[in-house]
């Protein structure tokens, strides 16, 4: 399982971020480790960081898919 650490996701790759999305529950942005894209996940994120379902980037030809853990991680 990859752990990705909390940052400014546009200076970094492998990094999350909470997102203001307007919804009543924030959303998390996260940068590729492998490429730097940045996504709004659309996933759960369990207590303890855990992401489901795994992470794909959304970037054609990247290829990056794993299970993530987001550290630092607070619901």
């Amino acid at each position: 399982m990859l752990e990705l650490m909390q940052g400014d996701v546009n200076r970094g790759k492998g990094l999350w971020s909470v997102a203001v999305t307007g919804y009543v529950k924030p959303g998390v942005l996260v940068s590729c480790p492998k490429c730097g894209c940045v996504a709004l996940l659309d996933h759960e994120v369990a207590a303890d960081g855990t992401v489901k379902p795994s992470v794909v980037c959304p970037k054609e030809g990247c290829g990056f898919h794993d299970s993530v853990r987001l550290i630092g991680w607070q619901p």
